[in-house]
């Protein structure tokens, strides 16, 4: 039997850890599944054909910003960073989100990423000032620097590995995109990549996705962008960012589209690159993988269901998260959770309809990039397990040894 456990750090009204009036009924999300709020106002999410159980507890505003994780270990720790919209608040969590403290007064920031270094720093942008605000492993204020003018997508859009940190910047549109790189613990930063835009004449991409470390390879770096199809492409850097060359594949196996190219989050084996397509082709999202070559060996080796934006890894496999941003008859596709326990088989683990019809980013690739002891979070973007909330979701996992062939490795 497998059981998924999640809880919901969902926005309230006050600053308490009082509980909000909801009733205690049963609402029919879809066939088989049903949505049982209990009279604490915990949620379960019940499916009895796979013994799948998502549980959710409200807490005050937080959003989702990081799940510490370490590129050289490949491994997420026990540190989760959130904040309070509205205020700007930083809340802390050392203990996987039993318990938060606020180690930030804010002042109305709207912090849209997190990245804490190896050595403890707290690196924060903040989209209203366009700065980073870095803080001290003890969330002092050391500094706030001024590097571009957008920010990076999602935690796949900046990253560290020996000393050195990238981050890819994101905007709707924009005349140009770059690559910014520090190796400094984000006290200086300098730009190594750029692309024209679509508000520059011959624009070449939209914005970049991610930028992430192969951990199998020291000094080597991928960076992906998207959206359109000639503007979905990979470029590997062998000298820890100082320079590019583009990877993309311009003959992928299973498929003749270059939205194959298309993703928000990645992960690498020593012997491949995969990633869930941010994008339908042929009806469904892919699973792809790529050999490590120049170009890249692309080839797409399974079914995704919904656009994918969190590919969160665990144990041998990982879950595949999605976003409801597409529409057919008029209703938003449901939002789906694949898995696969070693990246050769995949399976639908779950969907969930859109329950008010508003399109959603779900996860918008906001979330861990690995779980830790079973747990993993991701930002909850509303519309999908709950009407008119937005916040952090933590994932809890159960496994049965005998189920799927899982193995547990803690």
């Amino acid at each position: 039997m497998v059981k998924l456990i999640v809880y919901l750090l969902l926005p309230i009204l006050t600053i308490s850890s009082c509980k909000s009036d909801l009733k205690t009924d049963v609402k029919v999300l879809a066939s088989g599944v049903s949505l049982n709020m209990d009279k604490s106002n915990n949620m379960k999410l019940v499916n009895s054909d796979v013994g799948l159980d998502l549980s959710i507890e409200l807490f005050n505003t937080y959003y989702f910003l990081e799940h510490v994780y370490s590129w050289d270990q490949q491994v997420s720790s026990n540190f989760v960073v959130c904040f309070k919209f509205g205020t700007g608040d930083i809340m802390y969590s050392n203990n996987l989100g039993e318990t938060f403290q606020q180690v930030v007064k804010g002042e109305s920031q709207l912090w849209t990423g997190c990245l804490t270094t190896k050595t403890g720093r707290h690196m924060l942008w903040d989209s209203k000032s366009n700065l980073i605000w870095i803080y001290s492993k003890d969330w002092v204020l050391v500094k706030k620097v001024k590097t571009g003018d957008y920010y990076w997508h999602g935690n796949w859009s900046i990253a560290e590995m020996n000393g050195t940190i990238i981050y890819a910047e994101y905007a709707d549109q924009a005349e140009n995109l770059n690559v910014w790189r520090s190796v400094d613990d984000g006290e200086t930063w300098s730009i190594v990549f750029s692309q024209k835009g679509r508000l520059s004449k011959n624009g070449e991409i939209r914005h970049f996705h991610t930028v992430q470390p192969d951990p199998f390879n020291l000094q080597n770096w991928y960076l992906s962008s998207g959206d359109d199809l000639k503007e979905n492409k990979i470029w590997l850097s062998r000298n820890d960012g100082l320079d590019w060359i583009e990877v993309t594949d311009p003959s992928p196996i299973g498929t003749n589209l270059q939205n194959v190219h298309r993703f928000t989050s990645l992960t690498f084996t020593d012997n491949y690159l995969y990633w869930g397509t941010d994008d339908i082709m042929n009806g469904n999202a892919k699973l792809v993988r790529a050999r490590r070559s120049i170009p890249l060996k692309v080839e797409v080796i399974g079914e995704l269901g919904n656009v994918t934006r969190s590919l969160i890894t665990y144990n041998s496999g990982a879950f595949f998260l999605s976003e409801q941003k597409i529409q057919k008859n008029g209703l938003f596709l449901d939002a789906t959770i694949n898995y696969t326990p070693d990246f050769q088989n995949v399976s639908l683990y779950k969907s969930f309809p859109n329950l008010d019809n508003i399109d959603t980013g779900f996860t918008f690739s906001r979330s861990s990039i690995a779980a830790k002891d079973g747990v993993f979070f991701t930002y909850f973007g509303g519309h999908v397990l709950y009407i008119g909330k937005y916040g952090c979701l933590k994932w809890t996992i159960t496994l049965d040894s005998q189920s799927a062939g899982l193995k547990e490795k803690y």
